[in-house]
Parts: structure tokens; C-alpha cells; sequence
């Protein structure tokens, strides 16, 4: 990790993002969908020619 340079926007705007999501998941605004249903959904979408 410490060979990689970040730029400090992107850094920033990383930072940012994680903190929004997390204030969703906290809010109740977001919804969480377990890793394995998320899968299924990903590998019936993919059979029928369209991954949304």
C-alpha cells in the first residue's frame, strides 16, 4: 500500500462516497441484499441476455 500514490481528490472522493452509502445503510435509505441473492439475480438476468 505504501508504494501506491493516490491522488488526493480521488482519495477524497472515495472517502466521500463510502460515507454517503453508510449514512443510506444507517437511514434506512439503502437496502442490503445478501451476497448469494445478489448472485442468483446476476446469473438469471445473464441467462436471459441482460445483467442490469
Amino acid at each position: 500500500m505504501e508504494s501506491i500514490s493516490l491522488d488526493a481528490g480521488i482519495l477524497t472522493a472515495q472517502l466521500d462516497e463510502v460515507e454517503s452509502r453508510a449514512a443510506d445503510l444507517a437511514s434506512g435509505a439503502a437496502i442490503t441484499i445478501p451476497g448469494e441473492a445478489a448472485s442468483r439475480m446476476v446469473r438469471a438476468a445473464d441467462k436471459k441476455g441482460r445483467v442490469e
